[in-house]
């Protein structure tokens, strides 16, 4: 990068901007524009619909999403966006990495996804099809019940309600490249 790009901020101007406290330099950008789709559109491997209106969740899963290798990311309109400073600092800057597509409301979606559900088909064996879009249910309400899934779980030791999102998030989709793999 070169030099005149680089700007010391006065100490007060600094720590004001730096609102998580980092202490790091600090990364000025215009924003990407996200393009809008139609969920009615067939996937295209393997993508995410997230719902997440916490940015650190929000930033942790896409983090793991583009660990993965998944490249298309479907933010309804109750999510965090995804270029919050919370969400940069949870994704490790992966954020950089996915593409977003602005969906409709969780409410709204109609298109048959793969949902994690308690109720779901045990993850170690279900057959994941070549293209697919799973859904995360949102923080606390989880996925509506109107949404046509095919439903997932992951097995979990008796008295445990659920994993937070993110982390089955995770695990389906190591689950998911594991597969590929073989």
């Amino acid at each position: 990068m070169p030099t005149d790009h680089i700007l010391q901020l006065p100490n007060g101007l600094f720590k004001e901007l730096d609102s998580l406290g980092t202490g790091f330099n600090l990364l000025v950008m215009q924003v990407p524009e996200f393009s809008s789709g139609e969920l009615s559109q067939a996937a295209e491997g393997a993508e995410l619909i997230l719902p997440l209106g916490d940015p650190s969740n929000l930033g942790a899963m896409i983090r793991s999403a583009a660990a993965f290798g998944v490249k298309k990311i479907w933010l309804t309109k109750e999510s965090a966006h995804p270029f919050l400073p919370k969400s940069i600092k949870a994704s490790s800057g992966a954020c950089f990495l996915v593409d977003f597509i602005l969906g409709p409301s969780i409410q709204d979606i109609q298109t048959p996804c793969i949902a994690l559900d308690a109720d779901g088909k045990e993850l170690q064996t279900f057959h994941w099809p070549e293209n697919f879009r799973l859904l995360v249910g949102e923080e606390g309400p989880g996925v509506p019940s109107q949404i046509p899934i095919t439903p997932i779980s992951i097995h979990m030791a008796p008295g445990i309600e659920s994993l937070n999102a993110t982390v089955a998030m995770s695990i389906a989709l190591y689950q998911w490249k594991s597969r590929q793999s073989n």
